[in-house]
């Protein structure tokens, strides 16, 4: 502990001195880069002229001769020639390191400005203004996610009852925006909001809470739930690994461009509707509440159970994949003659 304390001590000292004697700009010259290389040559230089002239190393390392001592002096040359070039690398990475933590700052302060700038945006009256503030905060969430991300779906989720209210484009611009794959690793719930004449080209592990959708189409739905939802001439294209339990569906269609699977659909009301693929439905449960002209169509069917009071018509060609729990309604099967792919001209 003793030594410990002197040492300490000493240091103290040092550093006074240093601080108190020692001019500031001499300091700088001391503890600058191009001194501690200077300082290195030059040491390095030292001693192999110290190897070369005053010592046997070259004669031991190249023989007696009189060439000896100058073969040696290229060697130590090369060595300084390498250190130098060493150093100067080192400078240059420490450098370039350097100014990159410059520009990182001077990006994120950027990106707060424009973060502050596009909040205030939000509430401008005009129109365009507010959509430029919208799609700023988007373009910050992407290409900051770790920092801006959860900000970004904070605002949105409780921006929409007002954008509601204000503008249908920039409340149907923030549905659509957080729909999108850049906020997948956040829990998204949609309450009681209304999806009117949009178009969602993706939707990933999305909750939907009491919400309308009307003339509507959505691609691409994976992993998603829908509890207590309305739907009027919606159109889901290509859908896996979702749950519809206590919605209504009017005229609407499910359909893939290849597999349906693991759709279950619960005490639900399904009125004029069509769940179509053009290669298998797979692990399927239908339990309607009441199912009126429904019609399903695949080529093949794995594993299809349905649960309705209502007659429903299925068209494929392996039949015994379906099974129906409900004694008072029928199954009529019809040949699968193919699964026409719907749009918003045709449905």
């Amino acid at each position: 502990m003793k030594l410990t304390s002197h040492l300490y001590w000493i240091k103290l000292e040092i550093i006074n001195y240093w601080n108190k004697y020692i001019p500031s700009s001499i300091r700088k010259v001391l503890v600058s880069d191009n001194f501690t290389i200077c300082c290195i040559v030059c040491i390095t230089a030292a001693l192999g002229c110290f190897i070369v002239y005053a010592t046997d190393i070259p004669f031991s390392t190249y023989g007696i001769s009189s060439e000896s001592r100058g073969k040696m002096f290229n060697t130590c040359l090369g060595i300084i020639g390498g250190m130098t070039a060493l150093m100067g690398l080192f400078l240059t990475n420490k450098k370039l390191n350097i100014q990159a933590d410059q520009n990182l700052i001077a990006i994120n302060s950027n990106n707060d400005k424009r973060f502050g700038e596009a909040i205030g945006f939000l509430n401008n009256d005009n129109i365009g203004i507010a959509l430029g503030g919208l799609y700023s905060l988007f373009q910050l969430a992407k290409d900051d996610s770790e920092k801006y991300s959860n900000l970004v779906v904070n605002i949105l989720e409780g921006i929409l009852d007002t954008f509601q209210k204000k503008n249908k484009q920039l409340y149907n611009l923030a549905l659509i925006m957080l729909c999108d794959e850049i906020f997948d690793r956040h829990d998204i719930c949609f309450s009681c909001q209304h999806f009117d004449n949009l178009t969602i080209n993706r939707i990933r592990a999305r909750r939907f809470l009491n919400c309308k959708f009307s003339n509507s189409d959505l691609f691409d739905i994976e992993d998603s739930a829908f509890s207590n939802c309305d739907f009027e001439s919606t159109i889901f294209t290509n859908i896996n690994n979702s749950v519809f339990e206590y919605s209504h569906l009017t005229n609407c269609i499910m359909q893939s461009l290849n597999d349906i699977r693991e759709l279950y659909i619960g005490n639900s009301t399904l009125s004029a509707c069509k769940i179509s693929c053009i290669s298998q439905l797979i692990g399927t449960t239908l339990n309607f509440n009441t199912a009126d002209l429904l019609i399903i169509m695949a080529p093949a069917i794995i594993n299809l159970n349905i649960n309705s009071n209502k007659d429903t018509i299925v068209e494929t060609n392996t039949p015994d994949g379906v099974k129906s729990n409900n004694i008072n309604s029928t199954i009529i099967f019809n040949e699968y003659t193919g699964s026409p792919i719907y749009n918003r001209n045709n449905i």
